[in-house]
This record gives structure tokens, sequence and C-alpha cells, in this order.
């Protein structure tokens, strides 16, 4: 094979790649990294990218464009470049990687048995601690909160806090309507309210058919020796859980009750042409029941093969998920189970390695496999449906700014303070209509003191614009109107900017108190040179643009409060 269309450093490393399995790293003329992949063999996989007359995707021949070099890290084996390839991603966070979308984090529920009388809370990030218990994530918020009204109402474990219940003195009203045994003045002892602890977390880890035919076999018995508060009370108990469990749950016929998340896709695997974005849908059974399930958008950087593709997106998830001891995967997705198994154990520290199967193994896992995929599909077809709306919001956009294109990268700036102090600002950046988050940046003023929003906005547009590779908006959103978008307007001149800039003013509401009449304005947009605001006319153009407004405000308004806390020793 000829390279002689490659520089000659680079046709040199790609003449002596190794044969063995490995990470390669690629970077671009200013040497940052651009690209981290993983090969089994790493002379097969690497040459493909630069064969003349290759079939590659748009971003794949973007991406080989930009190469200027190649580093090889030979491993031992698939599972150590799996491993490592997973690390470098994290660190470099190449722009050519597949990325993650919309991977929300959802709540966890923790319990601390640190504590003598423990009772759950709320946990968004799940940190190892002795002696503490995580359950979940429930992607359905709804589903958490009744999980958290049964602990009380079913189990009567306490919901005050814990200075709370070191400082009362009487019981409070949970203990009043039966919904609390008042451990805080040791109305129950630790042995009786442990037993009460250990139903909830039977309940949480499936065991709630055990809890019911146990209670319901009490239930008799109380009933036939006539204690009938007693059966009343086992009565109120099942009617309880039941309804939770039905609202919380639905069930999903499986054969055991083992823990498990099933992966599917949109386009399927090995159905993918030349998507750029895939749909995955992670569909979560714990106890054999199916709690819910988190979307995620991958942008694929390049048309990788499936069993690579869905290697490298399990452990990007679990590296941020908890791992349930088995994952069902679709059909010839993933090469060796075996070695992928192995990485995610290492990856999510587990003690033993999560077994990998196939849906086909049963009809059970066959039947939920098309649960997720009928799911995924639903979720794609929104989500291309918002992805239109927003292509037809830009393109409002550009007619009515009168642009060039669509703006794809919109940024707005805004400037917060109070009376002079904490001056800060914030600048947001939306790509294609939507949030770039790890694009935002906090900007703390320094070069005066006191209340100046024309010097605080010059500080930040040369700070942000002044520099050669500064980046360059298709359209600059400034909070405010014909005044703020003057001062912007003149500072952006004498920096060299010439990308539009717009002024986007709230919406004003006047009142005459003698009266009951309230009169409201629109949200109103100034442009340079024009003296009347022009009128949004298109819903979705509209959202965009009040939603980065709004993003820009938030963003700022919460670094002030934090270096206003940070200034008061709070």
């Amino acid at each position: 094979m000829s390279y002689d269309h490659l520089p000659a450093d680079l046709a040199h490393k790609l003449e002596n790649c190794p044969t063995n399995p490995g990470v390669y790293v690629m970077r671009d003329e200013g040497k940052t990294v651009i690209y981290v992949g993983k090969a089994k063999n790493l002379r097969n996989r690497v040459r493909t990218y630069f064969q003349l007359g290759a079939d590659h995707e748009p971003k794949t021949v973007i991406l080989v464009g930009k190469v200027r070099d190649i580093e090889y890290l030979e491993t031992g084996s698939e599972e150590e470049a799996l491993i490592l390839e997973n690390t470098l991603i994290k660190k470099w966070k190449p722009r050519y990687n597949i990325r993650l979308r919309d991977d929300k984090t959802y709540p966890f529920l923790k319990l601390d048995f640190n504590h003598d009388f423990p009772r759950p809370y709320v946990a968004r990030r799940p940190t190892k601690q002795a002696g503490v218990e995580y359950f979940g994530p429930f992607p359905n918020g709804g589903a958490f909160s009744r999980t958290l009204e049964l602990a009380s109402k079913v189990f009567q474990i306490r919901d005050c806090r814990d200075h709370e219940f070191a400082n009362r003195s009487r019981p409070c009203l949970s203990h009043q309507i039966g919904q609390c045994t008042a451990p805080c003045v040791a109305y129950v002892t630790k042995e009786d309210y442990a037993k009460q602890v250990a139903g909830f977390l039977s309940f949480l880890k499936g065991g709630s058919q055990e809890l019911e035919e146990k209670w319901e076999r009490e239930m008799f018995e109380a009933s036939e020796r006539m204690d009938f508060e007693e059966a009343a009370r086992l009565r109120d108990r099942l009617t309880s859980i039941r309804a939770t469990v039905g609202q919380n749950q639905r069930m999903v016929d499986t054969a055991d009750l083992t823990d498990r998340d099933i992966w599917a896709s949109w386009p399927a695997w090995g159905e993918r042409n030349a998507s750029e974005v895939l749909d995955v849908a992670v569909l979560q059974f714990r106890g054999g029941r199916w709690i819910g399930q988190n979307y995620v958008e991958a942008d694929l950087a390049e048309k990788l093969a499936d069993e690579e593709l869905l290697s490298t997106l399990l452990l990007q998830y679990y590296g941020k998920h908890p791992c349930p001891p088995e994952i069902v995967v679709p059909e010839g997705s993933v090469g060796d189970f075996h070695a992928v198994g192995a990485a995610l154990a290492k990856i999510a520290t587990l003690e033993e390695a999560p077994r990998l199967r196939a849906p086909s193994e049963t009809s059970d896992l066959a039947k939920a496999f098309d649960l997720a995929s009928q799911n995924v599909r639903g979720a794609a077809e929104w989500r291309t449906e918002k992805r239109r709306s927003r292509e037809d919001g830009l393109d409002a956009i550009a007619k009515m700014l009168e642009l060039a294109g669509p703006p794809r990268r919109i940024e707005c700036v805004d400037i917060s303070n109070f009376q002079g102090a904490a001056n800060v600002a914030s600048a947001v950046v939306f790509v294609d209509g939507r949030p770039e988050k790890a694009q935002y940046r906090h900007y703390k003023i320094q070069g005066f003191s006191g209340q100046n929003d024309f010097a605080s906005m010059r500080e930040v547009m040369s700070r942000r614009y002044a520099k050669p590779d500064s980046p360059v908006p298709d359209l600059l959103v400034v909070d405010g109107g014909k005044g703020q978008l003057a001062s912007a307007t003149e500072i952006l001149k004498g920096l060299g900017c010439t990308f539009p800039v717009v002024g986007l003013a709230k919406a004003r509401t006047k009142r005459n108190f003698a009266s009951s009449d309230v009169e409201t304005s629109e949200e109103r947009i100034f442009v340079p040179n024009q003296k009347n605001p022009i009128r949004i006319k298109n819903i979705e153009a509209f959202r965009i643009l009040t939603q980065i407004r709004d993003e820009a405000h938030r963003f700022a308004i919460e670094f002030h409060r934090k270096k206003r806390d940070e200034a008061s020793g709070l």
C-alpha cells in the first residue's frame, strides 16, 4: 500500500504500524488529540483510514484530512485496549470521538447505615462510602416520590432530617398520623426499627411479592385470632404497596428476578447506513421489574464497526451509571463478551464482571428487547421531529435577521452584579439550536470596581473575542435593548469582529394600580441601525432566542451568587 500522498512522517508511522492489540491516538497539526480508537490489530485498523478511494463517511473524511501524527499504545489484550481507550477519551475529550448526549442524571435513593436510625435520602451522584447503599437510578420522578412515600406510609421509616431528629423532644405529626414509629423520642428500639428498614430494603431489592405474601398471611392470622386492629393495619399496608408497585413498575414477564439492563438502538445495529446520530434506549430491570429507561444520543464521528461502537458506548455509559450483573445487547453487536465484560468490571470497579447476553437466548429476553426497540424507535422519531422544528427555527432567525444562513452557533453574553459588588459575566453557547453546556464560560470582572455595565461588557468581549483562536459565532445575542446593543456593537467594532449581533429585551409589564388592567409587551429583538424592534413571529425561533437569553441570565446569576457568598464568608 502506497502512502505517497501523505506527509513523510505520517507515512513512515503507517508503514511501521504494529499488529498487536492497542490504542491509536490521532493528532492535528497543532498536536491536539482529535481522535482515540482501539483495535485488535492496530495495523489493519489504522491503515483503513488512509486507503485511497475508500468509501468513508463525511465525518471520517474530515477527520483523516486533519491527521498529522499518530501515536500507538500497544496492550496485552483487547480488554486492556478497551480500558485504555476509555481512559484516554475521558482525559482528552477528542473532538471526533463518540459523544453521549442527553444523558440525564437520575435520582438515586440513599440509605446511610452509619446512623442508628437510617432514613432514605435523595442522591444524584453515588459515591463509595462504607455503610452506605444506593438504589436506582429512578428514571421516573413520580415513581421515586412514591417510593419515598412508601417508606413512611408502609414501613414507617422516619422522614425528618438528622438535626431535627437529634433535637426533637416530642413526636412529630408523622408519628401522630401513623407514618413514623418516632425513634427520635425512643418510642421504638433500635432492633425493631432495623426490622422496619429491612422490610423496606427487601422491597427495594425486588422482594415486594414475598412481602405481600407474608403480610397477607399475617393479616388472615390476625383476623382468625380476632385482632381486627392489626388485621386492618396489615390490610392498609397491602393496599399501599400494591398500588405503589402498580404505579412504579410495569411488569414484564421474565424467567427470573435478575437485575439487568437491555440495550436497543434506532437505527438498529447493522442498519445504520450513514446515520450520524444513534438513539439508544437502556431499559432497566431490577428484581424482574421494569423500573424505567435512559435515552441516550450518540454523536458518531465515523461509521465504526458495530461491535467496536457498542463496546465503546458500554464503557462510556457504565463509567457514569451503576452496572447491573447482566446486560442484554443486540445480536452480533459485541464480538468478545468476555473481554468487554472484564473491561466493564474494571471501569465500574465491580467485584465480578457483568454477564453479556443476546436477546435470542430466551423468549423472555426477546420480548423485553422488542419492547426496548419499540421505545427507542418512538424516541428517535420524536427527536427527529424536534430537530426539524429547530431547523425551521434557525431558518426563521436567518430570514428575520437577514443572515447569510442559519446561525448554527449562537452565543449570548450577560452581566450580573449587585450594586457594583461581585461583578461577573456569563457566555453560553447553543449549537444547532441546542445548549452546548461544555462550552459555557464564567467571567469574573477584574478591570475595575463598582457598577459599570459598559466596562464589564468591554472586558468580557475583549477576553472572549480578541484572541486569534477565539470562537466565531454565527450570531451573538446580548441581553438587553437598544442601549446594550449599541454598547456591544461599538465594542465589537473596536475588536475588529464582524459577526452579527442583536439585543433581546425581555417583555415589559405595565399596570395602573388604580384599576385591574395590565398591559404587557412582547419580547423585543433589536438590530443595529434600526430604530424599531423586530417582532418574532416563528414559535421555534422565539423559543431558541429566549432560551439562550434566559440560560445566559441563569448562568450569570448562579455565578454571581456564588462569588457573593464567598465574599461574605458563607
